[in-house]
Parts: structure tokens; C-alpha cells; sequence
């Protein structure tokens, strides 16, 4: 008999305020696990938010870089195109010369008229062969050292625009994603609030609660 009764003696008797602190504490102990957890998986949403919008500035970047190597592109052929009637010119102007030879000599069986007609149209011809002596004197080197120039640039931007875009693959990927598990995701978020609630109630009822 007494035995149990000092068994009873040993019996934790908690007042209302250690009581409370037990059970803040205890929320307490909840909140820091489902806060790691729902730490985590914001932490992966905001990765996915990041990714959405690191693939469209990726995309923009991509266009750009794009863009800029068909500018290139175009100004190469230009220059392709120059070269080529530099390379051209003495061929085609021998080819003029002949033509000009063939009209003085129908002119000299022509009528006034039409031979003032033949006389603009070998003035013209005359012109043309000025035209292309002018570009006889455009330096051929200098304009392959520009082509070879845009060369290296064009590859770069589609190099870089290359790699922009399997970033942006990357990105997109990431972004679409799915969280862990999207119910755990919403289960953690109220459980999180319903243990914040709890914690500041029961700390309320006990103003010397330290966690």
C-alpha cells in the first residue's frame, strides 16, 4: 500500500503554463520539420519560376544573336557580290568594247537620226566601262580580309546563339518541371500555417515559453 502511494508521489503533476509550454514545444518541434520540408520545395518552385523567366530572356537572346549573323550574312554576300564584278570587270568590259565596235559600224550606213540614237546608246556603253575601270581599282585583299572578318563573326553568333538555345531547352525543361508532389506541397503550406496558429496560441498562455 505503500508502495503505490509513493509511486502516486512520483506522478508529474504539470500546472496550466508547463502544460502549455509542452504542448508549444511540441508545435514547435512540428513546425521546424514541416518548415524544412516546405522550405525545400519553395525553394523548387522558386527555381521554376526562375527557369520560366531565364528561358525567355534565353529565347530573346537567341533571336538576337540570330539576327545579328544574318546582318552579316548579308553584308558578306555584298561583298561577294562586289568581288565578283571586280574579278568580272576586264572581261566585261572587252564585252563592251566589241558592242560599242559593232554600233559605230551599222552607224556609218544609218540615217542622221537614228545614228544620233546609236551615238547616245555608245555614250552610255562608254560610261559603263568608266564605271567599271573605277572598280578595277577596288582592292581585292582588302575585301577578302572583311569577308574573312564577318566569317568569324557570323560563327560566333551562331555559335553563341547555339548555345542560347540549348540553355533555353535547359531552362524550359526545368520550368516545367512539377514540384515533388503538388499536394504535398499545399498539404505542408496549411500544416505550416495550422502550426503557427497552434505556437502562438499555446506561447500566449505562456509568456515565459523560449522554444
Amino acid at each position: 500500500m505503500a508502495e503505490n502511494i509513493k509511486g502516486a508521489d512520483e506522478i508529474k503533476i504539470f500546472t496550466r503554463e508547463e502544460l502549455s509550454a509542452l504542448i508549444a514545444r511540441k508545435h514547435g518541434k512540428f513546425l521546424d520539420e514541416y518548415n524544412d520540408e516546405f522550405s525545400r520545395m519553395k525553394g523548387e518552385d522558386r527555381m521554376k519560376n526562375y527557369a520560366k523567366g531565364r528561358a525567355v530572356v534565353l529565347h530573346d537572346k537567341e533571336d538576337i544573336l540570330n539576327y545579328w549573323a544574318e546582318e552579316l550574312e548579308n553584308e558578306k554576300k555584298q561583298l561577294l557580290e562586289r568581288k565578283r564584278q571586280i574579278l568580272e570587270a576586264p572581261r566585261d568590259i572587252e564585252k563592251i568594247k566589241n558592242e560599242i565596235l559593232i554600233k559605230e559600224k551599222l552607224a556609218l550606213s544609218m540615217d542622221e537620226d537614228r545614228k544620233r540614237q546609236v551615238e547616245w546608246e555608245i555614250e552610255k556603253l562608254n560610261s559603263e566601262i568608266d564605271d567599271l575601270k573605277k572598280l578595277m581599282d577596288s582592292d581585292v585583299a582588302e575585301i577578302d580580309s572583311i569577308i574573312s572578318g564577318l566569317n568569324e563573326g557570323i560563327k560566333r553568333y551562331a555559335d553563341e546563339a547555339e548555345e542560347s538555345k540549348k540553355n533555353m531547352e535547359e531552362m524550359q525543361k526545368l520550368s516545367s518541371t512539377p514540384l515533388t508532389s503538388e499536394y504535398q506541397y499545399d498539404w505542408l503550406e496549411q500544416r505550416v500555417k495550422s502550426h503557427e496558429e497552434a505556437l502562438d496560441y499555446w506561447k500566449g498562455k505562456h509568456k515565459g515559453y523560449k522554444g
